[in-house]
């Protein structure tokens, strides 16, 4: 997700104001003074949210929308055509148990994941005052039919999903802080998927507590905090990025790291396609200095993984990334100094072995060499294994 659009919010309210402008050529507005869009989705959500299926009759929606419209557009009768043209909603025909026959026309959000975002909206915006008083999520708010209980936080996943991305934002509570029985796995998972689409500043050490004394004892649900942490990585400022990882990795012992990391990654579709994506990408050539320390950091500790390929590639794309610029590898040899694992310390000496190789920065190469030498050769007692 490119760091200008790192939250669903801005997603998808770059989504609606472009089909907005496109609506306001058909309808003839100034899409700058009239959001069209925006108000003819909060006039059906008013709707979708009576219904248990958050779902409306065709008709229905299309004599809400030209009623409500009807002096602010011409033809607001074909609002809603052009909605579901846009891909705002979606038409579909049900079978009618009083007809007994397939004659029922209703639409839905054409995107489950833009549905659900926009309905517990709807729904938070009912219950905030609530929230914020009691702390709590109690049986007088609206949501509470969806988070009532383990079964319902299954059924609803989707909106526990969203609560969990507007909840913080309109709040300084989590979703799970609001829960008297917070321990179930489905409000875990949702919680986890929610801190890839969330804005970056409502994420902080707070959510340590519940990682630490839940998250990371369930084995699917570690598995799944630390992908999330894998595709966090690159984001800058962001607390869950590659220095959150580092700092949680280097801490452990070795036994310990191998235990919790090195046989997740060795079997990990996501590690796989990030390690080919920083090898074969040419974007990388492009990043920042502090996308590369980020990037460097998370491939650095690919490097604890048995598995040869994963190890190889991950070498290779570290590679790619100093080999014009050994002043950073430098300061990346020196970050890992320390740590306890040979197999990292043994790599990085082969990233920058590769690195000189390809290297087009003459002037860097002196000080880069004369900086291994020290670190390796000085004292006249390398370690054997990194010969």
């Amino acid at each position: 997700i490119p760091q200008d659009y790192d939250n669903l919010n801005i997603i998808f309210d770059y989504l609606i104001k472009a089909v907005n402008k496109s609506l306001s050529r058909i309808f003839d507005f100034d899409s700058r003074d009239f959001d069209l869009v925006n108000e003819s989705i909060e006039v059906i959500i008013s709707e979708i949210i009576k219904q248990p299926s958050f779902q409306i009759s065709r008709k229905g929606a299309n004599e809400l929308l030209k009623n409500k419209f009807k002096n602010d557009v011409s033809n607001s009768r074909n609002i809603l055509r052009e909605l579901i043209s846009e891909n705002i909603f979606h038409e579909n025909i049900m079978y009618n148990p009083k007809t007994e026959k397939y004659d029922k026309e209703i639409i839905y959000f054409s995107y489950e994941r833009l549905g659900d975002y926009l309905i517990a909206k709807a729904l938070i915006n009912e219950d905030i005052h609530i929230i914020k008083n009691n702390k709590l999520i109690t049986s007088d708010c609206k949501i509470y039919e969806y988070v009532k209980n383990e079964n319902s936080i299954m059924r609803y996943k989707g909106l526990i999903e969203a609560f969990s991305i507007i909840i913080p934002e309109k709040t300084e509570f989590e979703l799970y802080e609001l829960l008297e029985n917070n321990k179930i796995y489905d409000l875990g998972e949702a919680f986890l998927e929610s801190l890839i689409w969330r804005n970056k500043n409502t994420i902080g050490e707070k959510i340590d507590s519940y990682i630490n004394d839940y998250i990371t004892g369930i084995v699917g649900l570690k598995d799944k905090f630390l992908e999330v942490l894998i595709q966090l990585s690159l984001r800058e400022e962001h607390y869950l990025n590659s220095y959150y990882l580092d700092n949680f990795l280097s801490g452990m012992k070795m036994n310990q790291r191998d235990y919790y990391w090195t046989i997740f990654i060795n079997d990990s579709e996501t590690v796989k396609l990030f390690i080919n994506w920083a090898f074969e990408s040419e974007t990388i050539h492009n990043f920042n200095e502090e996308s590369k320390k980020l990037l460097s950091t998370i491939l650095t500790w690919f490097l604890t993984s048995s598995n040869r390929e994963y190890r190889d590639v991950a070498t290779k794309a570290l590679v790619k990334i100093f080999q014009n610029d050994l002043v950073l590898l430098e300061r990346l040899i020196k970050f890992f100094k320390k740590t306890n694992d040979l197999y990292v310390v043994e790599r990085l000496y082969a990233v920058a072995y590769g690195a000189m190789l390809r290297t087009n920065n003459d002037k860097q190469i002196k000080d880069f060499a004369t900086f291994i030498f020290n670190q390796v050769f000085k004292n006249k007692n390398p370690i054997e294994h990194h010969l």
